[in-house]
């Protein structure tokens, strides 16, 4: 069979996404990152095909396939963002995310985000009031 019919043998990404050993290996992970990791997986052995690096006759397995979409979709979920040191001389560098908060911004974005808050809610009135409220104070003494 010549490289370019044999591309057609390797299984859908329904079948893949369908299969029982493909769900046990992802149940945890979100579809969306399944699907991208299959489409992935295809498209290497497509390419490996072409290439000739590839057996078109050797057979899938899906006891084989299962644990190797469950690695690329779990990678692609890893954060890439790495700790760094900014030895550029900038202080606020936009190229290396944000500049670092101090200890207490950072417990405080914490406590706040742990729970409901009255950050555009007036508590005295009962209605809606303004996500600036809260350091109208401090704006006004700087």
């Amino acid at each position: 069979m010549d490289k370019q019919n044999s591309r057609y043998q390797l299984p859908s990404v329904d079948k893949i996404l369908n299969d029982p050993k493909v769900i046990k290996a992802t149940r945890d992970l979100p579809r969306p990152a399944v699907v991208n990791a299959i489409r992935s997986v295809l498209s290497g052995f497509r390419g490996e095909m072409k290439r000739g690096s590839r057996q078109s006759d050797k057979t899938i397995k899906m006891v084989e396939l299962a644990p190797l979409i469950s690695v690329v979709a779990r990678e692609s979920l890893q954060s890439t963002g790495e700790h760094v040191i900014n030895g550029t001389g900038v202080i606020i560098h936009t190229n290396l995310g944000r500049a670092p908060l101090a200890q207490q911004a950072m417990e405080a974005a914490v406590s706040s985000a742990g729970g409901y808050s009255d950050l555009e809610y007036d508590l005295e009135t009962g209605r809606r009031g303004l996500r600036t409220g809260a350091v109208a104070v401090s704006y006004t003494h700087l």
